[in-house]
């Protein structure tokens, strides 16, 4: 690796020169100098998004960590799992700093150049940051701010403590906050408390962290649509996302981190051929007499949807010309190649929020932790293909869906079909679910299925009952039938989860109804005891005639 850098320096050419790690090498690499190393699945999207980003990182930092015993590196971990497994590795990418073979921390902010930088020169030491001649030579990492604010305000949380809100201080609440709406008396809440402590002092000068007592201030939980006990929230700029992933440090830390990078960049030239070619970018083209209100509703909605990393704006007219947009204004999505424009009116918030929803993913999709409650509760069908990441014919499968997933996006744009979600899961990985919920085992993949989730109904056969295998021409024949109602569908319920559920049924129109109408339960009970009292009247009546009658007889 030295003589790389030797060789490259030699030609004016700076790199620290990555490598990718096997197990082999692993140990007497990482076991000496400064180490920030990638663990990344080759089929993970994010992992696709930070390789530009990673090689941008290999030339930028070099000069500035010369002569620094500082590397980068990466780690399939496809191809070696079980090996990232054991480092406690569970999700892509990963992002570890080592130092002499001791990991001393992680990185789990929004994924950027400069954040990057700034994470990691103050933990390598003693790097100076290439700055103008009036700014200051380096920043000691206590002053390390990401996202900060770019208008003067109060400061951002500059104790790292958890405020506590009530109704005054909500209502005057400024800049990115993530607040929990608790009650005293919720256990899950007593088991976040010391968690949400420590997220508030990691989360220093960076985002403010609050929290609500629900008991105690109805009013603002009740604004704030809480309905249940820990309800997470970021708000910012007046958007509100929720937050329903795993309560761990890193993971709260993480989601706050990216919610607050709310900036949405223009698009620069030289992204061109990345925005034409890369997985999912949404471009909204305006110009300078465009209405100011269908950018502000586009804006509403990526703020609440999270997107803010691959979405961008354009008032350059060449390079509309050059995505082939001719008339603004216009949000568009570019993925892999093929575009699809908005056809319907930019004002309408709620029609933006649920087109942008459908197209936010790629072509094909890896099911992951992050990821699998939208994918899994898609409203349209679900194509799925269940593979073994380690099997010989894993590509191959993996390309025929592929193959699906493009040719469908292009008939579903010229012909106006249903949309279709493409995913791919790792059946070994998530072995438990697709067993539970679609009976495949490991030996019966690859298989794929077809599922409209929300019905909690799949197809694993075609029309004539044979099953389905990971083809391209087979699974857009089953898509067509099963859009026809031609296949015979499976549930994905057990048999007591399906009898709960004609239950559930057949009683919610009646529990709606009661909800919406509380005052009729008061008629329907008095209708009750009026035909209860009706009834034994009547047969008091009855048993007097017939007692009346068999006297005369006598």
């Amino acid at each position: 690796m030295q003589l790389l850098k030797t060789f490259l320096l030699a030609f004016g050419l700076q790199s620290i020169s990555a490598l990718n790690l096997t197990p082999d090498t692993y140990e007497e690499n990482v076991s000496s100098g400064i180490w920030f190393v990638q663990f990344y699945s080759p089929y993970c999207r994010y992992c696709r998004e930070l390789a530009p980003l990673w090689n941008e990182l290999d030339l930028k930092l070099a000069p500035k960590v010369e002569g620094k015993d500082f590397h980068l590196a990466r780690v399939d971990c496809i191809e070696f799992k079980e090996f990232c497994e054991q480092r406690g590795v569970t999700e892509y990418p990963t992002l570890h700093l080592f130092k002499q073979g001791e990991k001393v921390d992680q990185f789990t902010g929004v994924r950027s150049y400069d954040n990057f930088e700034q994470f990691l020169l103050p933990r390598i030491g003693n790097a100076q940051l290439v700055r103008s001649e009036d700014a200051p030579e380096s920043v000691p990492a206590e002053q390390v701010v990401i996202n900060a604010p770019t208008e003067q305000g109060p400061p951002i949380n500059p104790d790292g403590e958890v405020v506590i809100l009530d109704s005054d201080s909500f209502d005057k609440l400024t800049g990115p906050w993530f607040i929990k709406f608790f009650a005293p008396w919720c256990g899950h809440c007593k088991k976040l408390a010391p968690t949400w402590e420590e997220l508030g002092s990691k989360l220093k000068n960076t985002i403010n962290v609050g929290s609500v007592d629900c008991t105690d201030h109805e009013g603002i939980c009740k604004r704030n649509e809480i309905r249940g006990y820990p309800t997470l929230k970021f708000l910012q700029d007046g958007n509100s996302i929720s937050y329903s992933g795993p309560r761990t440090l890193e993971k709260l830390s993480d989601f706050a981190l990216k919610a607050s990078n709310s900036k949405i960049e223009e698009v620069n030239p030289n992204q061109l051929d990345q925005i034409k070619s890369g997985n999912v970018t949404f471009v909204y083209f305006h110009s300078e007499t465009s209405p100011e209100e269908p950018l502000n509703t586009v804006k509403s909605v990526v703020n609440t949807l999270f997107i803010h990393s691959f979405f961008y704006t354009s008032s350059n007219p060449k390079i509309a010309e050059e995505l082939g947009i001719r008339q603004t204004p216009a949000l568009v999505v570019f993925k892999e190649g093929l575009r699809r424009q908005y056809e319907n009116p930019l004002d309408d918030k709620a029609a933006v929020q649920e087109w942008i929803t459908t197209e936010q993913f790629p072509l094909l999709t890896q099911i992951e932790s992050q990821n699998s409650e939208a994918l899994l509760r898609s409203p349209h069908l679900v194509v799925m293909g269940v593979l073994d990441p380690s099997s010989a014919d894993f590509p191959q499968s993996l390309q025929q869906l592929h193959d699906s997933a493009s040719e469908y996006y292009m008939q579903e744009t010229t012909k106006s079909l249903e949309h279709v979600t493409f995913v791919w899961i790792d059946g070994v990985q998530w072995a438990r679910y697709v067993s539970k919920v679609f009976s495949i085992t490991e030996k019966s993949m690859p298989s794929v299925i077809l599922a409209h989730l929300k019905d909690d109904t799949y197809y694993d056969a075609d029309a004539q009952e044979v099953r389905l295998l990971v083809q391209k021409d087979g699974i857009l024949k089953a898509i067509s039938a099963a859009q026809n109602g031609e296949l015979k569908g499976k549930s994905t319920l057990d048999f007591f989860s399906r009898g709960t559920k004609r239950v559930y049924v057949f009683l919610s129109p009646v529990v709606v109804f009661f909800k919406n109408y509380p005052l009729a339960i008061v008629g329907v009970l008095l209708a009750a005891i009026a035909a209860t009292v009706y009834l034994v009247i009547r047969c008091l009546d009855d048993d007097s005639s017939t007692y009346e009658e068999h006297v005369k007889e006598e």
